[in-house]
């Protein structure tokens, strides 16, 4: 028989090893609700985007089905979808706000409030309830890309087919990069915005006071 020192001890390891189960569970629980938010969120944007692709693509492809341009306005077209892809793809996107749509997106459990929620999209945009700085980045890229949609509007063929070409790969390469750091994120890597602290995995525990 086993003495009451042995069943004792057999008692504290099964409550340790309950213990540790439910310890294990909730980091579960916890990323799973954080990836369900975060995919809500990066999907909101990605329509967002993809509304405004839908309007311009058939315009910026024009030329390829016309096939009425002349040489220097094809080196024009070319030169300027370059350009985009850096500065609007690249430059903009990639670098600054992509990284700062997937971390706000993947940071919503930790502020699941309403209206964060509902307007996932415009959140993770950082068009509110963000710093300053993340405002001036979010309502910059979405002022920029609206307003530039409304001037060439105005502008006569091939010009406008010219200039939504550009808008169109600046934001295929934008909507591109979102979709690659939410898949990151998703997955457990690690996301960085500049100026704020990465999105890994699991949420920073919070500093004891």
């Amino acid at each position: 028989m086993k003495t009451r020192a042995g069943e004792l001890k057999d008692l504290q390891a099964a409550q340790s090893s309950d213990l540790k189960t439910t310890e294990d569970k909730r980091p579960v629980g916890k990323t799973v609700w954080r990836n369900i938010l975060g995919v809500w969120g990066v999907v909101q944007v990605i329509s967002i985007l993809a509304n405004a692709l839908k309007r311009l693509y058939p315009i910026a492809v024009q030329p390829f089905i016309q096939k009425d341009m002349l040489p220097y306005q094809w080196a024009l077209y070319a030169g300027w979808c370059a350009y985009m892809a850096y500065a609007e793809g690249y430059k903009a996107f990639q670098l600054k706000f992509s990284p700062m749509v997937v971390q706000r997106a993947f940071l919503i459990h930790q502020n699941p409030n309403i209206f964060n929620v509902l307007l996932a999209g415009p959140y993770c945009m950082g068009l509110f309830g963000a710093s300053k700085k993340r405002m001036i980045v979010g309502w910059a890229v979405t002022a920029g890309v609206f307003s530039l949609t409304l001037f060439v509007k105005k502008l006569p063929y091939p010009y406008r087919a010219i200039v939504d070409a550009g808008v169109v790969v600046g934001l295929s390469y934008g909507t591109l990069s979102i979709l690659v750091l939410a898949v990151k994120a998703f997955f457990g890597g690690k996301v960085e915005a500049p100026g704020d602290e990465e999105v890994t995995s699991e949420p920073a525990e919070k500093k004891a006071i």
